[in-house]
């Protein structure tokens, strides 16, 4: 990884031309300095121009996430902090943390089979159920 672009995973490097970072206006309480000075971040990812692989750009434009406009573009508000270098970096922490599971691959499931115990169990329980349900029966009366 170099300083131009951003590590996703092990595997893929992203490159910051592709990503947006504007600054925006912090909402919420904070005086004067709220309307003055613009300390919020707002990061825009172009998904279908990324040079991300097909298969990923598919499955992220597939997911329900609603930062994701229906133009493809993922954005990201982050204004947690009052300086605005921070919340550069933190927009950027998400980014990472949105994609990161798109490139790590399922598990494999490992089919499980019924201990041999538990089948000798069931078998012994259903005997003895037979049994109480044959004491329930009406006697049977010999033709004479």
């Amino acid at each position: 990884m170099n300083e131009n672009t951003i590590a996703i995973g092990n595997y893929f490097d992203l490159p910051k031309q592709e990503i947006d970072q504007k600054p925006i206006r912090s909402s919420g309480p904070g005086g004067q300095n709220v309307n003055k000075v613009e300390t919020g971040v707002e990061l825009r990812f172009d998904i279908n121009k990324s040079s991300l692989p097909p298969v990923i750009k598919e499955d992220i434009l597939k997911s329900s996430d609603g930062r994701i406009s229906k133009d493809g573009v993922l954005i990201i508000q982050a204004i947690t902090f009052r300086s605005q270098e921070k919340n550069k970096k933190e927009s950027i922490t998400r980014l990472v943390n949105f994609l990161k599971p798109f490139f790590t691959p399922p598990k494999v499931r490992k089919p499980t089979r019924v201990p041999n115990t538990v089948v000798a169990a069931r078998k012994k329980e259903k005997a003895v159920k037979t049994e109480i349900k044959k004491t329930r029966q009406k006697p049977e009366i010999p033709d004479s």
